[in-house]
């Protein structure tokens, strides 16, 4: 759901796909952000440097398979504390 399509987030799950597209929007655009992704991919390819030649594949897929995994996670951190903070508004406002 792109953030422009809902103004006015009514239910639990809208409220969550609009803050974690406009957080994770917003995330990229900050400096901190971009320092922190471009020394992390260079410490990933500089790891597959130092690799023996045969061994740069497996590596690779082994790196691929951490980075999706640190994503699903953080996916899943992101949705349980912007539900939270959801949850926390319509207490206060009950």
């Amino acid at each position: 759901m792109v953030c422009e399509e809902i103004k006015n987030p009514q239910t639990k799950e809208e409220y969550i796909d609009y803050w974690t597209t406009k957080g994770c929007l917003l995330a990229r655009e900050t400096d901190e952000f971009k320092k922190i992704s471009e020394e992390k991919e260079e410490k990933f390819n500089m790891i597959i440097e130092m690799a023996v030649p045969w061994q740069r594949e497996l590596i690779s897929q082994l790196i691929d398979d951490i980075k999706s995994i640190e994503n699903a996670r953080s996916s899943m951190e992101m949705y349980n504390t912007i539900g939270l903070i959801y949850n926390d508004i319509k207490k206060d406002t009950v």
